[in-house]
C-alpha cells in the first residue's frame, strides 16, 4: 500500500520557501517532511473534489523532491523540506495562481551546518 504526505496549498504562499504539509492524525501543519503526517491510500477519496486546496504527493516522491536545510521556528532544526519552486510546480502541473501572496520567508532557512 502506498503511502502519501499532504500538501496544504491553503497555507503555502508564493512566497514560502517550502511547501507546507499536513502534520500527523490530521493535526497541525509543518513545511519539515520529517515531521510531517503520514496517510496510506484511503485518504485519496477527501480529495476527489478540491486538489487546489490541498495535494497528496507519494511518500517516496516526496523524499526524492526534499532537501535537507535547518529551518528556524523558535530555533535552528534540522530536517527534509520540499522547495516551493518552479520544478515542484511543473513536477505536479499547478498554476502559480492556487498559491496566496506573501513575502518571502527564505531568511528562515539554511544549509545545514556541520556541528
Amino acid at each position: 500500500m502506498k503511502e502519501y504526505v499532504i500538501a496544504a496549498f491553503r497555507h503555502t504562499g508564493l512566497g514560502h520557501y517550502a511547501v507546507t504539509l499536513w502534520g500527523p492524525d490530521d493535526s497541525g501543519y509543518t513545511p519539515n517532511l520529517d515531521e510531517a503526517g503520514v496517510y496510506d491510500e484511503s485518504v485519496l477519496e477527501r480529495f476527489k473534489n478540491h486538489l487546489n486546496d490541498d495535494f497528496p504527493i507519494e511518500l517516496n516522491l516526496a523524499k526524492r523532491m526534499s532537501v535537507e536545510r535547518e529551518y528556524n521556528y523558535s530555533g535552528w532544526k534540522a530536517g527534509h523540506f520540499i522547495l516551493n519552486d518552479e520544478m515542484f510546480r511543473n513536477t505536479f502541473g499547478l498554476s502559480k495562481k492556487i498559491f496566496y501572496k506573501c513575502p518571502s520567508d527564505k531568511q528562515y532557512y539554511r544549509f545545514k551546518k556541520d556541528v
